[in-house]
């Protein structure tokens, strides 16, 4: 009888159940299924899930400011070095140490937004919503990024990259809404990655009670609405390559105002540093 109540508590366990002291954003775990690529997993059983899951990544937003960070940097020690050593055909000009404090200033005030940014996705399951967090510093948003009801399927996606003639695919988790938006729920992961992010998305297709459709390589999610849906397309190897250090493509988040400021603001600040270098000195 123990053996009966243990295996009926076992099978009640989710995707998304966890031990008391883990995090909740670590306790994925995929439900069984068929092993069709597109399918409906096992419910979750909402007794064993914590209210809200967090599901963080990297937004457009922490992207461009790091990218911001590397520019300053790059023209602080280019200002440095010319001002210093001067270049193979033209000998240092001095005056252009008087920007570099300007730069390095630029720089520290981008590294200090990156690290007030604090943007992620919330799976709400009391009021089962997929919900969008923004913060930068003291401001802080929650807005709703879909219903649960508006979710066709969440599952894992290729990303096709290509330079220079060479040819590499990266992974993530997104979520496919009924009006065939898609939402990235991962930053880009290598191949080997594949499995891991599978298990995750098929947990949380079983929290938010949507179809789940199981990644692989060289296939990436295609929705095409009509009678055509949501479906999986396969492409043959060509060229694979492991390109570890390629940039991410920036990701669709939900735009506000204080994005838009920012950006706005770190736009004219750029502006302003290099009409001050190219404006000759008086």
């Amino acid at each position: 009888m123990t053996d009966e109540r243990i295996k009926m508590n076992d099978d009640k366990r989710s995707a998304f159940s966890k031990p008391p002291r883990l995090d909740p954003d670590e306790a994925m775990r995929a439900s069984s299924g068929p092993p069709e690529r597109i399918y409906r997993p096992a419910p979750a059983d909402p007794s064993n899930l914590p209210g809200k899951i967090k599901v963080d990544l990297s937004t457009s937003l922490e992207n461009f400011l790091l990218g911001a960070v590397g520019v300053a940097a790059f023209v602080a020690l280019l200002l440095y070095v010319q001002g210093t050593f001067g270049g193979k055909k033209s000998p240092p000009n001095p005056e252009l140490l008087k920007y570099v404090p300007l730069a390095i200033g630029f720089m520290a005030g981008a590294l200090a937004c990156w690290f007030g940014t604090d943007n992620f996705y919330v799976i709400s399951v009391p009021n089962r919503k997929l919900l969008y967090h923004f913060k930068l510093f003291f401001m802080v948003k929650i807005s709703p990024a879909a219903d649960f009801e508006e979710i066709a399927a969440i599952g894992v996606t290729g990303v096709r990259h290509t330079h220079k003639g060479n040819v590499w695919w990266k992974y993530k988790i997104c979520a496919v809404k009924n009006n065939g938006e898609f939402i990235d729920l991962s930053d880009e992961a290598d191949p080997d990655k594949i499995g891991w992010l599978n298990d995750r998305a098929e947990g949380m297709a079983a929290v938010v009670g949507c179809l789940f459709a199981r990644g692989a390589e060289w296939s990436k999610l295609a929705f095409e609405g009509g009678n055509t849906g949501l479906r999986v397309m396969s492409f043959e190897p060509e060229n694979p390559l492991s390109f570890a250090e390629s940039v991410k493509e920036l990701r669709r988040i939900r735009l506000s105002l204080t994005f838009f400021v920012v950006v706005t603001l770190i736009i004219v600040s750029f502006c302003v540093m290099m009409y001050m270098l190219l404006t000759p000195p008086m």
